[in-house]
């Protein structure tokens, strides 16, 4: 996923934003992307499954929306837990998603993982660590909710 900030970036992200299971993938998008130009890095936070998938389609869609603003470098996503509050005052375990334009690497050929609905977290990571001290790279393949939510 692609972009690189102009020079007036401030390397500071805002507050933020919070993917609900109804986001529009396209706004959000369209935030980041803005966000992405002003301050060179923007964070996402999604509680469930459909909101993480939403998340992670919108950082897919952003360089749409980032014109020539590229030059050649790739959107990256580090994922981490966060604590936010809910509409009910009570806090939720989040999904935060720090997006940065990084440059764009040379895949090597790697094992493969397809994450299913009913892929188990812990195995998948197991499985994954394996593959990446024996190869160096591993591809992830996901589709779906609670799939892209299991393989983040």
């Amino acid at each position: 996923v692609a972009a690189a900030a102009g020079g007036a970036a401030t390397g500071v992200a805002r507050q933020p934003r919070i993917a609900r299971s109804y986001s529009d993938m396209r706004f959000l998008a369209a935030d980041l992307a803005a966000e992405l130009k002003a301050a060179g890095i923007a964070q996402i936070n999604a509680v469930g499954p459909r909101a993480m998938h939403r998340s992670l389609r919108a950082i897919v869609l952003a360089p749409e929306e980032m014109d020539d603003e590229l030059s050649g470098k790739v959107l990256g996503a580090t994922p981490s837990r966060n604590l936010i509050e809910g509409e009910d005052g009570k806090n939720l375990s989040a999904m935060m998603l720090t997006i940065r334009p990084v440059p764009a690497m040379t895949v090597p050929q790697a094992a493969e993982i397809v994450v299913a609905a009913t892929t188990k977290v812990a195995s998948l990571a197991g499985y994954i660590a394996k593959l990446l001290q024996e190869h160096g790279a591993v591809n992830i393949v996901a589709v779906g909710d609670f799939s892209v939510s299991k393989a983040l």
